[in-house]
């Protein structure tokens, strides 16, 4: 049994326009477009996705989560080889997002920015195939701004660089999909491109846009159940959904629910949180949270609450989706 879940750095539900393999990918296989990231940071909404609970359950510290993670489950009950892959700096930092693994790796090159698709699968040769029981994680960083490019990258327009890096983001989707019996891809947070003036997902403007939150994700499974669905649902239900295939019992502390047992009306309230930083965020910089952003949708209609740390709403905007 192989189980691979990709995550892809800033990939917007929408980029699916301009990749054609994986385009065709989300109709062969189970598709769903309106899917929310639980936060706008890698960090926080990876701790999310990875324990099925929320951002900011169990404080503002939450890059050292110690919430149960899916992982540890794949790993410790239901005896699958685990395996990491990814060059994002946080991951490494932060040793939350290693519970589990039998092997984690960082594949990286020092001082020369962040790894692609290519050489993080690439990594991965040899391991896949060497237990019949292999769970792997696959974080692609083509499209964050810090990754490997040409000399004259930085010359071109943000947009441009964006759309650029979809090809070769694109060019390896065929090779994931062929690898697992059950494949996940999706995002951790989507990414703004000129909307409201803003480019990135580093925003200290109020509101949450739908271009930082809402995510692709396409289902590849051998496994009877899934069904594609026009509701809205959040990446809470990632982690239920892997360890439900895999067969191994989702722990208690779960929120979510698994997708084989899910429709369009499973999730009645979808919550995303995002900490306001007084400068951008670094790796020592959670001491530096000013403000919380929350989000909540049912149906079609989305509030959204900004609040001091002591709970004070400073902010409120409520619009229709």
């Amino acid at each position: 049994m192989k189980i691979i879940l990709v995550t892809v750095d800033c990939l917007r539900v929408d980029a699916l326009e301009h990749m054609p393999k994986l385009s065709r990918l989300a109709k062969e296989h189970n598709s769903y477009s309106k899917v929310y990231a639980n936060s706008s940071y890698t960090v926080s909404s990876l701790k999310s996705l990875l324990t099925s609970t929320y951002p900011l359950d169990g404080g503002l510290d939450f890059p050292n989560f110690n919430s149960a993670s899916f992982v540890e489950s794949l790993n410790h009950v239901g005896d699958f080889f685990t395996l990491g892959f990814h060059s994002n700096p946080w991951m490494s930092f932060y040793k939350a997002y290693r519970k589990g693994f039998d092997h984690f790796e960082d594949v990286g090159i020092t001082g020369k920015g962040i790894a692609p698709a290519r050489r993080t699968l690439d990594k991965s040769k040899g391991l896949i195939d060497s237990k019949e029981k292999v769970f792997s994680w696959f974080h692609f960083m083509d499209l964050h701004d810090s990754a490997e490019h040409g000399n004259d990258w930085k010359k071109l327009p943000f947009e441009e660089r964006y759309k650029l890096s979809l090809q070769g983001l694109d060019d390896v989707m065929q090779e994931v999909f062929d690898i697992g019996d059950l494949v996940i891809l999706t995002a951790d947070h989507g990414e703004e491109l000129g909307e409201r003036g803003r480019y990135g997902h580093f925003s200290r403007t109020p509101g949450i846009p739908e271009t930082l939150l809402r995510v692709p994700l396409v289902i590849k499974s051998d496994k009877p159940g899934l069904t594609s669905f026009d509701g809205r649902f959040s990446l809470i239900n990632i982690a239920p959904t892997i360890l439900d295939y895999a067969g191994v019992d989702i722990p208690a502390t779960f929120k979510g629910k698994s997708l084989f047992d899910f429709d369009e009306n499973s999730e009645k309230l979808v919550v995303s949180e995002i900490p306001r930083f007084v400068k951008h965020f670094g790796m020592e910089d959670t001491k530096n949270i000013r403000q919380i952003c929350r989000s909540f949708i049912v149906g079609d209609n989305k509030i959204v609450v900004e609040t001091s740390l002591d709970n004070m709403i400073i902010n409120m905007e409520v619009e229709s989706l």
